[in-house]
């Protein structure tokens, strides 16, 4: 088997992320063109649930495909879930098409269609959010889990890294696609990559490790494996604190910028706001991987540490962001964003490895489920019920979730402790797995035994 193989998945994987996070956040950057044409500018509440919904079908799918996945070719699962996202966004688009045309028919006065009505109507784009959600489901317990598989423990956190680099460069680019290409026209841009993408990824193998799950079903009592490890249920815990407070706030935070604020204009709001997150988060994603993989040798819970170390440098900044006026603030959200993307690849490694093998899918899907159903499914509503009832408006609405901040620094700098028991139990509960159903064949000796080559 061919030893480019590994390195092949990892770019298409994260070119893959990179599209999700662009689509994400183009309706992010044009959140105020949506609501005027579609008659919600007036409810901040509205506009929250179109974050909500794409959450919410994501979190009840993302389990669904982690059982799927003994069952189904990984690669293929994901393409499947890529090529429905990128239709289901170019379908987002239609809504501000047809919006156009039929308000062009009334002011000739002619009546426009039931379709034509339903389809430029905010409950048509809340339904194709919904379905993007799905699609991305597919990729999020998928994707770690294969690359655990094709790299070994030492390589994972560099590989995590590049992975979830996507995360700050497909958001800035969502940020800045959304702002220069407009409404409904950005939608209609990820669909073309997405179906090459997703071709691309349908041919793509599996990796050799996987072998030894695929003739068998996991049974309900592995999972209490994960709810017995401290490590992994901190992990879990301050991940969803800090997820209800990043996601929330970055759908917000071009709408927040340009008119609650009043800093600058839609343009050169997302654009700076795209600079920004693309800089911080390249920067603090790289930078939290090696300062954990260096510190690991002296410091068994340096995962955990680097995490808790972006959180906390993270929340005055982003009270800060609130407090400060513009063009000061900037800086505020650039240390924010710094802090908040510190613990992307960290955080990751802790939940492939604290599992064994065959639980790494699960592992990942049930975190998906808990960060997203406890986090970024409530913030952004949330955020916006705070703008619609509280007299601060988003102001409000932005302090209330920063605590979180807090609260997730120290819970990841409490499962420092355990890291390291529970990592020796995944290699103990590996070899278990093993003598039942036999010995996985191994990936190629440079991914599967060599540090240093990622």
């Amino acid at each position: 088997m061919s030893k480019s193989l590994p390195l092949a998945t990892l770019v298409v994987l994260a070119t893959i992320n990179l599209f999700n996070y662009i689509d994400r956040y183009i309706i992010s950057a044009n959140l105020g063109a949506i609501s005027q044409q579609l008659g919600f500018a007036h409810s901040d509440t509205m506009k929250g649930l179109l974050q909500s919904a794409f959450m919410v079908s994501f979190v009840i799918m993302a389990p669904i495909f982690g059982w799927l996945q003994p069952h189904i070719s990984r690669t293929r699962l994901i393409a499947i879930g890529v090529l429905l996202w990128s239709l289901a966004s170019g379908a987002s688009g239609l809504a501000g098409l047809a919006r156009t045309q039929a308000d062009i028919l009334v002011a000739d006065g002619f009546q426009p269609s039931l379709i034509l009505t339903i389809t430029g109507s905010y409950g048509f784009l809340l339904a194709t959010r919904c379905l993007v959600g799905v699609g991305e489901a597919a990729f999020g317990p998928a994707a770690p889990a294969l690359l655990s598989d094709w790299f070994s423990e030492h390589s994972r956190g560099k590989v995590m890294a590049a992975l979830y680099t996507a995360v700050p460069v497909g958001s800035a680019m969502g940020f800045a696609i959304g702002g220069l290409l407009g409404w409904p026209w950005a939608f209609f841009g990820v669909v073309p990559p997405g179906i090459a993408l997703a071709l691309v990824c349908w041919l793509l193998p599996e990796a050799p490790a996987r072998k030894v799950t695929e003739s068998h079903s996991i049974p309900l009592s592995e999972y209490k494996y994960l709810l017995n490890r401290p490590s992994y249920i901190l992990n879990v815990s301050a991940y969803t604190a800090a997820t209800f407070c990043i996601g929330g706030i970055a759908y917000w935070l071009p709408h927040y910028v340009v008119d609650t604020r009043n800093a600058v204009t839609n343009e050169t709001g997302t654009l700076m706001i795209g600079l920004i997150i693309v800089v911080s988060g390249l920067v603090a994603t790289v930078m939290g991987s090696i300062l954990a993989d260096r510190l690991r040798p002296h410091d068994p819970g340096a995962y955990f540490r680097v995490c808790a170390w972006g959180m906390y440098l993270a929340f005055p900044a982003m009270l800060g962001m609130v407090f400060i006026p513009f063009p000061w603030a900037w800086f505020c959200l650039f240390f924010a964003c710094l802090g908040l993307f510190l613990n992307t690849g960290p955080a990751n490694t802790i939940l492939m490895n604290v599992a064994p093998p065959h639980l790494r899918a699960q592992s990942m899907a049930i975190c998906i489920l808990v960060i997203h159903a406890l986090g970024d499914v409530i913030s952004p509503t949330l955020i916006g019920v705070a703008g619609d009832m509280l007299p601060g408006g988003l102001n409000a609405g932005f302090l209330i979730v920063t605590g979180l901040v807090l609260v997730a620094g120290v819970l990841w700098h409490q499962g420092a402790r355990f890291l390291q028991a529970d990592i020796d139990a995944a290699h103990q509960a590996s070899k278990a797995w093993e003598m039942k159903y036999g010995v996985p064949e191994k990936a190629p000796l440079a991914f599967s035994d060599n540090p240093k080559i990622v």
